[in-house]
């Protein structure tokens, strides 16, 4: 039964240091409608104990729950929707600088729009802010407002968001079939809205957000290949079009233009929709002559993706080509 209004959900994995920081700034702002929850990823160092250690008084004011084995970050999130206890869940980064009147503003937040029923919030960082408060109540007006890539990074930041339990808990099951696009955060809240769902976005900031150190940033051509995985979303393809601009935050290099043509064609690789998303997101990470290529790749995608005769065409050429010339990172798509 849920008997707090918010839960402060942090999922950690082997920092525990950072996780003592956030909850000596969050302690203090904490209500007794408001719980803090831990959610450590089977660390090497147990947190709980760590948070012992360093801090007893400290300890006594947050919940832990420990993973038994390491399901990853996505996995994670999800995971902390599992054991909250609130009506309302703010997925916290361990490392992100949490606002001094956070708590409170979530709080002002909830409640006044509680007459709209709303589903989620997703508040304004340093990463995007957003020009007034504004209410997204269909899916089309849902992602154009995630149309720039700012404002889609913006929503794909965890600590940005707030989502009502039951509504997370409904979707759960797509929350983490979605883990593999390493936004389950964005892929549920799409579901929800075309079911007639209802968001927030708000111009208030609940966190400082600060560019990642050197080798804790995600990896590239992980989330590039994965999060066009949301344009499959089931009855929202149609529309999600409109994310084409924003559905990546980061991008790898350009790639050689035979591999390009056999990941667009090849039969048994990801779709050809798939690579005119990925090409159409490299465009404002190149410039020059990778960003013709990047163009023309797009365009060979979407006829690819529009028409069965160019694609058979496209096909019989890829296996006029000697397979052997496929370079080590096709091959890797296969896995």
């Amino acid at each position: 039964m849920l008997n707090k209004i918010l839960t402060i959900a942090i999922p950690t994995f082997n920092r525990p240091e950072k996780v003592l920081h956030r909850l000596k700034e969050l302690v203090d702002q904490c209500t007794e409608d408001v719980e803090i929850l831990i959610v450590d990823n089977a660390s090497e160092i147990h947190v709980e104990e760590f948070i012992g250690r360093q801090d007893p008084e400290i300890q006594k004011k947050a919940k832990f729950h420990r993973n038994r084995f390491n399901i990853g970050l996505a996995a994670n999130i999800c995971r902390c929707y599992e054991v909250a206890e609130g009506e309302w869940v703010w997925t916290l980064g361990d490392d992100d600088v949490v606002c001094c009147n956070a708590v409170d503003i979530i709080l002002r937040t909830i409640e006044r729009y509680q007459v709209r029923n709303i589903d989620g919030i997703n508040f304004s960082t340093g990463i995007h802010t957003y020009a007034t408060d504004h209410v997204c109540a269909t899916l089309l007006e849902y992602c154009e407002s995630l149309k720039c890539k700012e404002a889609f990074s913006n929503a794909l930041f965890l600590s940005s968001c707030v989502f009502k339990s039951s509504m997370f808990q409904s979707h759960l099951r797509l929350g983490y079939m979605y883990a593999y696009s390493a936004a389950p955060h964005i892929a549920v809240p799409i579901q929800r809205v075309s079911q007639g769902g209802t968001f927030v976005q708000s111009t208030e900031k609940i966190v400082e957000w600060e560019h990642p150190p050197e080798g804790q940033q995600w990896n590239r051509m992980s989330v590039a290949i994965s999060l066009p995985t949301l344009m499959y979303l089931q009855d929202c393809s149609s529309q999600l079009s409109s994310l084409e601009d924003g559905v990546l935050m980061h991008a790898p290099a350009e790639m050689s233009p035979i591999t390009a043509l056999k990941r667009i064609f090849s039969v048994g690789l990801r779709s050809p929709r798939f690579w005119k998303f990925y090409y159409i997101s490299l465009l404002p990470s190149v410039s020059g002559l990778k960003q013709v290529r990047c163009c023309i790749y797009a365009l060979l995608s979407s006829l690819a993706d529009s028409s069965k005769l160019f694609r058979s065409i496209g096909c019989f050429f890829c296996k006029w080509i000697d397979r052997d010339t496929l370079d080590s990172s096709a091959g890797a798509d296969r896995i």
